[in-house]
């Protein structure tokens, strides 16, 4: 995807030479936080739950390598940047590879330079696989476009429904047939918009880890700071980043799970998952409605469906949010050793998955090796 900065106004965007001070999540005072969640309020392209500061001392207490650049101007805060500082002296988003929405949380039209924010930060590179697009700062690094796919709940959610209906009605209806279907083969169908019941947490992560082996991607739960994040998140109350976890049941039986944050009026899912024994009557998508009808009167008016070409995103999202992927790199040894750790891999995989007829097939060679790994 290609844009270009005079289009979309980069060039309007007042260039600072902030002081990058750098600090732990858990230093930041409360000034700083409240600095922070007001400049999330003031624009609502930041809104979501993996820009918020919550986000990132979630992530401090569970890995040891999150940080935080503090932004100044003049004796005032005026942006933030969470990341995680790697070896070769490479910097990822805060959460890394788990954050679905990433970049500065700053004032609105200002913009940074992009190398200058580096060398304050002491990174080499700064890597980025869901950059908010419309960003000034890292605008030129681009090197590949995207969306996320959103679900609009502004005008509530009949608004909503109707305005779906009119683009999708034939899968729409499908959908409310199928859940008829399973209240006539498994029993009554029920909602549970926010769960703590830490069994049903374990049953959605159980679900999520046969998923992700069937098709082919490593299980994120096998890594303990990802289980810990989730856990953490969970139990929070408040803030702009609060783990819910929603349950649909049939005939009192879990037959699909949403595991979304919330903040800020939106609310993004991180972990959906269905069981799919009863995978014929759609209750990931039965669940999905159910949410959205549950939410809108309690303020949220975005469903954030992240990024990622699923049929149900389509039948969903009202419109999509342009993300990024960005390589923002300084001369030197730290980012050309970081780019040939990282050039096979990408390479790779990038062809693989663009490719139809090599997708399917890798996929199951993975699931393969999987398997003989877990013989051995």
């Amino acid at each position: 995807m290609s844009i270009t900065l005079a289009a979309i106004g980069f060039h309007s965007a007042e260039l600072l030479n902030p002081k990058v001070s750098v600090v732990l999540p858990r230093e930041l005072g409360p000034s700083e936080l409240s600095a922070w969640r007001g400049m999330q309020a003031a624009d609502s392209r930041l809104r979501s739950p993996f820009l918020a500061p919550e986000f990132a001392l979630a992530v401090d207490r569970v890995r040891r390598d999150a940080r935080v650049a503090v932004l100044e101007d003049s004796g005032r805060v005026v942006g933030f940047l969470a990341y995680q500082a790697g070896r070769f002296g490479a910097g990822r988003p805060i959460g890394a590879s788990l954050c679905d929405c990433q970049g500065l949380v700053a004032l609105a039209g200002i913009r940074f330079d992009a190398m200058s924010l580096l060398r304050g930060c002491g990174l080499s590179v700064l890597e980025f696989d869901h950059l908010l697009a419309s960003q000034a700062t890292f605008a030129g690094h681009h090197v590949a476009g995207t969306e996320s796919y959103v679900m609009d709940l502004s005008q509530g959610y009949d608004a909503y429904l109707a305005e779906r209906m009119s683009h999708s009605r034939k899968s729409l209806r499908k959908t409310f047939d199928k859940r008829r279907d399973l209240e006539a083969e498994v029993g009554e169908v029920s909602f549970e918009l926010r769960s703590s019941n830490a069994q049903d947490l374990a049953a959605l992560m159980k679900l999520k880890s046969a998923q992700f082996r069937r098709s082919g991607w490593p299980d994120r739960f096998s890594e303990g700071w990802v289980r810990a994040l989730v856990e953490e998140l969970f139990g929070a109350e408040g803030g702009g980043c609060v783990g819910m976890l929603s349950v649909l049941r049939a005939g009192g039986l879990p037959v699909a799970y949403i595991y979304a944050l919330a903040g800020q009026g939106m609310l993004a899912t991180w972990f959906p998952a269905y069981d799919p024994v009863f995978g014929r009557q759609s209750p990931g998508l039965i669940l999905h409605l159910r949410l959205a009808e549950a939410v809108a009167p309690l303020g949220v008016d975005t469903i954030d469906l992240g990024r990622g070409q699923e049929w149900y995103k389509d039948k969903l999202k009202t419109h999509d949010v342009a993300l990024a992927e960005a390589w923002v790199a300084r001369p030197g040894a730290g980012a050309l050793l970081r780019r040939l750790e990282r050039a096979p891999r990408d390479k790779v995989w990038g062809y693989v998955i663009s490719h139809e007829r090599l997708r399917r097939p890798a996929r199951w060679v993975l699931r393969q090796a999987m398997s003989l790994g877990r013989r051995r």
